[in-house]
């Protein structure tokens, strides 16, 4: 008997937007359900990956001997991270069945890098690489988490331009897949319970 593909679920939103508290709770949820769940992030933190030394890379320039980096070589960077993990970790995850939750997808590549002063075009190409090994997957879901303002107590400076950025890639990309803005200014548990009302009517489908 074939098995059954996992299901891809991704939550996306700027930094300090409470996605790494939801993607946790949310797990635990799915997990009461099915033991077959997993999450991941990009770039990813796993010690011995790729996408763990672009994170670091990124937090920590000076570390790796960089003065600076351009913002469209950061991104290629990121892309390389996100084609490893779908190779290595994703796409078998999913091909055995198994639910994968993600913390960002290539969104955050546009999102990000147009705020940084990218061409568009540039990160178009970008994408599309990444979208060829993806496929044929696509998500059952993705939930862009809003807020008014950041949980970080020191917020990005262009806050407000990356969440008007996720907006409108919401609007172009609702046709591809699933998108459902959530807003994140309550408890957490009344998100969590949001999101799982969501997820219950997309993933019976």
């Amino acid at each position: 008997m074939k098995t059954q593909v996992g299901r891809l679920i991704v939550i996306e939103g700027p930094d300090g937007v409470g996605k790494t508290r939801i993607v946790h709770d949310l797990v635990n949820v799915l997990k009461t359900n099915s033991q077959h769940i997993v999450s991941l992030s990009f770039p990813g933190r796993e010690p011995g990956t790729l996408g763990s030394l672009v994170y670091s890379l990124h937090h920590k320039l000076e570390a790796f001997g960089l003065n600076t980096i351009t913002p469209a070589a950061l991104q290629t960077l990121h892309i390389a991270a996100h084609l490893d993990t779908i190779e290595t970790r994703i796409k078998p995850l999913l091909n055995q069945g198994t639910t994968v939750v993600l913390d960002r997808f290539w969104w955050s590549t546009l999102v990000y890098g147009t705020v940084a002063g990218i061409e568009r075009s540039t990160l178009e190409h970008l994408i599309a690489a990444e979208n060829s090994v993806w496929y044929p997957h696509i998500p059952k879901c993705l939930i862009l988490l809003d807020r008014q303002s950041s949980l970080r107590p020191e917020p990005s400076r262009d806050w407000e331009k990356l969440k008007a950025a996720y907006a409108r890639l919401a609007k172009e990309e609702q046709t591809s897949f699933p998108v459902h803005r959530v807003c994140n200014d309550g408890e957490p548990t009344e998100t969590l319970d949001n999101i799982c009302q969501i997820l219950a009517e997309d993933l019976a489908n």
